[in-house]
């Protein structure tokens, strides 16, 4: 019964830790879903010892559904952040800064504004980097006038590298 016990308020421990960051990938999803009508409902823990996994419950106009099963490439791209960034960003993480590679695949730039908004959110408190060779990104920064800089590199013969301020 000790044992019941102790698994019992190990789960209940864990999941009152995940709560904050199950809402804040909802919230991060609300952002990056610009015109999805895929809702997240849940997002939580389960599975045992080396066997867990996040599970995500969605509905899609208030009909339960699976993420894989219903969402675009696009959606599913931003599903993964929605799921990474609440995690990366944690008050007590010990890094005061974001770094992401290549985050716009897939997204439409639509998407591409949710994530530019999102990430400027994220600037307020750290520091945030992304590499792309995609133009939607810097594009979307541009009209809605949030304060990013954009740097060129270029790899140019003998691997001289060459940086510069985008126009």
């Amino acid at each position: 019964s000790a044992e019941d016990w102790l698994k019992t308020v190990e789960a209940n421990i864990r999941d009152e830790r995940f709560g904050p960051v199950a809402e804040q990938v909802k919230a991060t999803w609300e952002v990056l879903r610009q015109n999805s009508s895929v809702e997240i409902d849940d997002v939580m823990l389960s599975g045992k010892g080396n066997r867990r996994k996040v599970e995500v419950k969605v509905s899609v106009d208030d009909v339960d559904g699976v993420a894989l099963g219903v969402m675009s490439q696009g959606e599913l791209h931003a599903l993964a952040l929605s799921l990474f960034v609440p995690r990366a960003t944690l008050p007590d993480s010990p890094f005061g800064f974001l770094l992401i590679d290549d985050p716009v695949q897939a997204m439409d730039p639509a998407r591409a504004d949710g994530l530019a908004t999102l990430l400027d959110q994220i600037a307020g408190s750290r520091q945030v980097v992304v590499f792309t060779r995609d133009d939607r990104l810097p594009d979307a920064c541009r009209p809605l006038g949030l304060d990013a800089g954009v740097l060129e590199v270029n790899r140019r013969p003998n691997s001289v590298v060459e940086v510069r301020a985008a126009a």
